[in-house]
């Protein structure tokens, strides 16, 4: 059993799967959500083949399964969405309101004058507190990478580290960002609370953060490259 998880097994009786599992039936609305959900599979990977479908399309094929999913099992999305709903909303203030532009350039202010190792965990630990605030990972290499490459040069950072730094920022935090609607998404169907997955979290988050910081700082001293 694992005791150790945020959502473990609600008794010892009956702790093996076999025992949880031996009540559930397949029934018709599994049925007809599992071929609902293969021939529309079956259709997207037709469609990109024959019709060359980029990203949205794709992203169209998806979110109409979800739809297809939850009406034929009369799911109710309302709070997961209004969660979503709410951490974009923080972005999109962010973004219309013109505080981001500000947020970056006064970040590439204070690395400016740092040495190579420090301003490098620099890059990292800014990466980080700034995906809090542009969840999508695109979106914050977009707005980071053209101030990040040409303070790199200046640095005398290779170009790599930053990207590395980049990165690993982004990436530590994404399993405790509350704007990111995946994560919210995911925790409000899955019956957990923030503040409870935070402390679940936080620890492992901690021995990321310090891993990353000492890889960072690796790549600093061999001057990985090669760009």
């Amino acid at each position: 059993m694992p005791k150790g998880s945020i959502t473990p097994f609600p008794s010892d009786s009956g702790s093996a799967a076999g025992d949880l599992d031996s009540n559930i039936l397949f029934t018709l609305r599994h049925k007809l959500t599992l071929a609902f959900t293969g021939i529309v599979l079956i259709a997207f990977i037709a469609c990109t083949i024959l019709f060359k479908w980029d990203v949205n399309e794709m992203a169209g094929i998806f979110i109409f399964i979800a739809i297809g999913v939850g009406l034929i099992n009369k799911m109710s999305l309302v709070y997961g969405a209004l969660i979503v709903g709410m951490a974009r909303s923080i972005t999109v203030i962010l973004e219309d309101g013109k505080f981001l532009d500000t947020i970056v350039y006064g970040l590439a202010t204070l690395l400016e004058s740092l040495s190579p190792m420090a301003g490098a965990v620099g890059m990292f630990l800014g990466s980080a507190a700034l995906h809090f605030l542009i969840s999508s990972g695109s979106g914050e290499a977009v707005m980071l990478m053209p101030l990040l490459a040409p303070l790199s040069d200046l640095m005398n950072i290779t170009r790599q580290v930053a990207v590395e730094a980049l990165m690993l920022g982004e990436g530590v935090v994404n399993c405790i960002n509350p704007t990111s609607g995946v994560l919210m998404s995911i925790l409000a169907i899955s019956g957990i609370s923030y503040g409870k997955w935070l402390r679940f979290m936080l620890p492992l988050t901690a021995i990321w953060t310090v891993l990353s910081i000492v890889f960072v700082m690796i790549g600093v001293a061999i001057n990985w490259g090669p760009y």
